[in-house]
């Protein structure tokens, strides 16, 4: 037998893990969890959040787009100055529009129109601005 043997202890037989083994393991995987269910609550919400601004943007875009093709640059004022309201469940839409630089009959004047959308699903509103030329 050498130094070494001689030093050293026999193993003993392990016959399971103590209690304490048990508690901190049940401990980490329980933070796991936890942790993993506050992920799936915070992009879930951060989603739906995108999802609505993403659909409210819409909103803002094919109503600009409908009045950038009016074919009739002295009613647009009139036509399209408005606030609509549930133009989808929980969204209202309002369009401002605004003569700049002249009179009408002017030929160096522009419509400025603003299409703002507004609803329980998203916290601010979503805007955006063109400006139309006199055609």
């Amino acid at each position: 037998m050498d130094l070494a043997q001689a030093v050293t202890p026999a193993p003993r037989a392990r016959r399971g893990m103590s209690m304490i083994e048990v508690v901190v393991a049940v401990m980490i995987l329980g933070g796991a969890l936890l942790s993993m269910g506050m992920f799936v609550t915070n992009f879930s919400r951060a989603t739906r959040y995108t999802n609505a601004r993403a659909l409210a943007g819409q909103l803002v875009s094919s109503r600009l787009e409908q009045i950038k093709t009016w074919n009739n640059y002295y009613t647009i004022m009139s036509q399209f100055t408005a606030t609509e309201s549930q133009v989808l469940p929980g969204y209202d839409r309002r369009t401002y529009t605004k003569q700049i630089g002249g009179s009408s009959a002017s030929k160096q004047d522009h419509i400025l129109v603003t299409v703002a959308v507004y609803g329980k699903a998203i916290p601010d509103t979503i805007k955006n601005t063109i400006a139309i030329p006199r055609f």
